[in-house]
């Protein structure tokens, strides 16, 4: 899907110079939540009077009352017209007015939808521009959060790592401003709150405890994240209590309508973003689903993008360093190297240097290393440690400790620094 929204399912009329320009007489347009009001006024009225048939509550995806409030225009102004058809005699006054007034209720929703629905592509490109300079992908984890409230305008926003079969909370952001702080996100566009594993909890919100509580749970135990993880493509949940794919700890949490949307830098799942309204009167409907698989998808491609920069800026400083210790060795014997005096040894004793190991270790090539752990090698060589390589790679610090012990084991390495020089050594001079 491309990072623009996708035009929604609900028929929407096509744009029209009417549609931007303001209304004759300098009248105002009536408001959203006028509109609504007076749109199921007229619907009442018009069924008592000459029998308009209400429509009923529209099934399937959730969808705003706005889009329903269009949705029961039309059928007003439909059923009105074949009414007048269907009469004989001169027109019903009652029922033109009736009609005459549901289209123009119609023209003036159309133009709410039409700008709201403008102004939330124009905060998910803001919102994806802000991420593109962030060079660090541990960075932009961090600040997914944030920015998905920023640019999609929901109140909740949770991302969870998918790594080895297993799902994980990681981080969090709402828009509740505890006492003392400052800051919310929404609609407006403002930065929220946002908080990650082992930060502690500020107060005024239990979201960060609640879903750093849910701890990591193999994915199959989770039916909705799996077909999510599995499909890469976003579900909306409308019902979460009734919802026999939501998880019973994750129900207690998301307790009203809330998208799941996949991020999958090259086509692999990396993470889940968990959106929701909790708190407020509205649901969240088929637009945050689509505005929430835009973010997750141009996010998505904004991580590849800093990874493999990423990749290609560790690769230059391992072959810069080759390149140095290369000088080095084919340097001449006058290259202003200072040799040290090799101590004397008791007669009769012979004692290896135990900071060199034995010459006959079975150093292997690193051709037989795992795509991944050729990955963690290499960040090995940066000189980062466990927790750090595991952020850069979107995986636990457990997996990492085992993909080092397996890299020890097949480079026959007796340690982590003999492990990165044999790396090395193999990487820049395979010969």
């Amino acid at each position: 899907m491309p990072t623009e929204l996708a035009e929604p399912a609900e028929p929407m009329p096509p744009a029209c110079p009417a549609a931007s320009t303001p209304p004759a007489g300098g009248r105002r347009d009536p408001s959203e939540r006028q509109i609504i009001a007076e749109a199921a006024r007229l619907a009442q009225r018009a069924h008592h009077s000459w029998g308009l048939a209400l429509p009923p509550h529209p099934r399937g995806a959730v969808q705003s009352q706005p889009v329903q409030t269009l949705h029961q225009l039309r059928a007003t102004a439909d059923q009105a017209l074949a009414e007048l058809r269907r009469r004989a005699g001169p027109v019903d006054p009652e029922i033109r007015d009736d009609l005459l007034r549901a289209l123009e209720l119609e023209l003036h929703l159309s133009r709410h939808i039409l700008t709201r629905r403008s102004a939330r592509r124009a905060a998910l490109r803001r919102g994806l521009e802000r991420l593109r300079p962030v060079a660090d992908p541990a960075h932009l984890l961090d600040r997914a959060c944030v920015e998905a409230l920023r640019s999609c305008g929901v109140r909740r926003a949770m991302l969870s790592r998918v790594s080895d079969g297993v799902w994980s909370p990681w981080r969090s952001a709402d828009t509740t401003v505890p006492a003392g702080e400052t800051g919310s996100a929404g609609r407006d566009g403002s930065a929220g709150r946002s908080s990650s594993a082992g930060t502690a909890l500020s107060a005024g919100t239990g979201t960060t405890a609640a879903w750093q509580e849910l701890g990591p749970m193999p994915i199959e135990r989770l039916p909705l994240e799996a077909e999510v993880a599995a499909e890469r493509r976003p579900v909306l949940v409308e019902r979460p209590a009734s919802d026999p794919r939501v998880h019973p700890a994750l129900r207690r949490l998301l307790t009203s309508s809330f998208v799941v949307a996949p991020i999958a830098p090259a086509d692999t799942v990396i993470g889940l973003l968990h959106l929701d309204r909790s708190g407020e009167a509205r649901e969240v409907d088929r637009d945050d689903l689509e505005v929430a698989w835009a973010f997750a998808e141009g996010f998505g491609r904004v991580y590849e993008r800093a990874v493999h920069r990423q990749r290609l800026d560790t690769q230059r400083r391992l072959v810069q360093r080759a390149a140095q210790r290369q000088d080095l060795d084919t340097a001449p014997p006058d290259h202003a190297i200072d040799l040290l005096p090799i101590a004397p040894r008791a007669p009769g004793r012979y004692e290896p240097d135990t900071a060199s190991p034995p010459v006959d270790a079975p150093e292997e090539s690193p051709g037989i290393l795992t795509s991944r752990e050729r990955e963690v090698a290499d960040l090995m060589c940066t000189g980062l440690p466990n927790e750090q390589i595991g952020e850069r790679l979107v995986i636990s610090p457990a997996t990492v400790k085992s993909h080092v012990r397996a890299i020890l084991r097949k480079l026959g390495a007796a340690n982590r620094s003999h492990a990165i020089a044999i790396h090395l050594r193999h990487t820049h001079n395979p010969a």
